[in-house]
C-alpha cells in the first residue's frame, strides 16, 4: 500500500551532500531549510526541486529567546527585530547589517523602551563612543597638561 510509505523528498545539505528525508520535517531540519542553509532538491542528483503540490510541511519555529550570532542568515536577524518590536515588513525590507547596528547590542527581546533590555536604542552606542572622546579630549578643552607633564 502506498499509505505505509513514508512521504520522503531529496534535499542538498550544508556539506553538498544529497539525502532523502522522511516527511514532515523534524523542527531543527525544518530551520534549517527556512534559513537556507539546507535546499530541496528534486532527485538524487541535485536537480533543481520546483514546488509543487507536495509542498514540505515543517512546523513553525518559536520566536528567538536570544540574540543571533553576526554571521547568522538574515532571516534570523528579522525575527530578533521583530521580537525587538520592530515592524516584521520593514525589518524585512532592511539590510542585515542595518538590523544588526540597530538591534545588535540587545542582549533579550521586547520593545525599545522596555526595562531589562541592554543596548536599547542604536544612540547607546554613539552615547558610549562620545563619553569616550570627551574622556579623551577633556585635558585639551580645560587646558589641563597630562598627568607628570
Amino acid at each position: 500500500m502506498a499509505g505505509d510509505t513514508p512521504a520522503t523528498a531529496w534535499f542538498r545539505c550544508e556539506g553538498g551532500t544529497v539525502l532523502e528525508m522522511d516527511l514532515p520535517l523534524p523542527e531543527g531540519i525544518a530551520q534549517r531549510v527556512e534559513r537556507g542553509a539546507i535546499v530541496r532538491v528534486a532527485d538524487a542528483e541535485g536537480a533543481p526541486y520546483v514546488a509543487g503540490d507536495d509542498a514540505i510541511r515543517t512546523a513553525v519555529p518559536a520566536p528567538p529567546t536570544k540574540r543571533p550570532a553576526d554571521s547568522a542568515a538574515k532571516p534570523a536577524w528579522v525575527a530578533w527585530a521583530v521580537v525587538c518590536g520592530a515592524d516584521p515588513e520593514t525589518a524585512s525590507g532592511a539590510l542585515k547589517q542595518d538590523i544588526i547596528d540597530t538591534y545588535g547590542r540587545r542582549t533579550t527581546p521586547g520593545p525599545v523602551d522596555s526595562p531589562g533590555t541592554t543596548g536599547d536604542a542604536p544612540s547607546d552606542t554613539t552615547g558610549a563612543a562620545e563619553a569616550a572622546a570627551t574622556a579623551d579630549t577633556a585635558g585639551a578643552v580645560t587646558g589641563e597638561s597630562p598627568a607628570g607633564g
